[in-house]
Order: structure tokens, then C-alpha cells, then sequence
């Protein structure tokens, strides 16, 4: 039973650890020009960051600049670059194909023997279509949600 707490814990504190690092300096960090997003009750803005300070944020919007208050803000998202997009698909794919050979050839290895083909495809299909959804899906990361 101690075994299966340690993998548990591990996966709870990761999780805690990506939800806890959505906090207002990581928005105050942001370099000018950054295509942001900014959510605030049924209103979204979205355009280039210009400024944050500790109680409002500042973005260029096609409209002209935009200063929406700390206290009005609901969630504030970042464009991903190419280079992130690709990283974090083909990081989820890996995971994806590693779960899948771990579950599915354990399972049809004594089946499939002596070619293992169809276990081998299950896994390069699962692992390609996860990074693939990775990669189109994730073209946003929040930075800030509030509490």
C-alpha cells in the first residue's frame, strides 16, 4: 500500500505546484509587446501587454490601450510560441505512448507474439494523436486566475 501512495503524491504535487504558479507577478513579469488575453466577467480583451502593476493591468487592444483593475479580472492567458507548442505535443505524446506500451503490451504481447505489430502501431498511433491535440489545443497558458 506504501508503494502506491509515493507515485499518488508525486502526480497530487505536481498538479498543486502547476495550479500554484498562476499568481499576479508572473503577469507583472511579462515582457511589453507579449500577446496576452485578459478575461473579466463576459468581457474578453486581447491584445499586445503593455504594463501591470500591483492592482490593473494595461494591454494595446485595436480599440486603443485598455487598463482593466486586479479586482475585475478573472483569468489573464499568454500566447504560446511555436517552439512551446511543439515541446509541450510532443511531451504529451511521449507520456501518452508510454502509458499506452506499458498498459497494452503487458496485455497483447502473448497474443501478437512473435511479430508484436499491432501493440507496436497502438502505441506510435496513441502517442502521435495525443501530441498532435497537444500541440493544436494548447495555444494558450494562464498565467493568473483568481482565487
Amino acid at each position: 500500500m506504501a508503494a502506491m501512495q509515493k507515485p499518488i503524491l508525486i502526480l497530487a504535487a505536481l498538479f498543486l505546484s502547476c495550479v500554484a504558479r498562476a499568481d499576479w507577478q508572473q503577469v507583472q513579469s511579462l515582457r511589453t509587446g507579449e500577446p496576452i488575453m485578459v478575461h473579466s466577467g463576459f468581457v474578453t480583451d486581447a491584445g499586445k501587454f503593455v504594463s501591470a502593476t500591483s492592482d490593473a493591468v494595461v494591454l494595446d487592444t485595436r480599440a486603443g490601450a485598455v487598463t482593466v483593475a486586479k479586482g475585475d479580472i478573472d483569468d489573464v492567458l499568454v500566447y504560446r510560441s511555436h517552439g512551446e507548442r511543439v515541446h509541450s505535443g510532443l511531451l504529451k505524446g511521449g507520456i501518452a505512448a508510454g502509458l499506452t506500451a506499458a498498459l497494452l503490451f503487458p496485455l497483447s504481447a502473448g497474443l501478437a507474439h512473435p511479430t508484436y505489430a499491432a501493440p507496436a502501431a497502438a502505441t506510435a498511433s496513441n502517442g502521435a494523436s495525443v501530441g498532435l491535440v497537444g500541440y493544436l489545443f494548447g495555444r494558450t497558458k494562464r498565467i493568473y486566475r483568481r482565487k
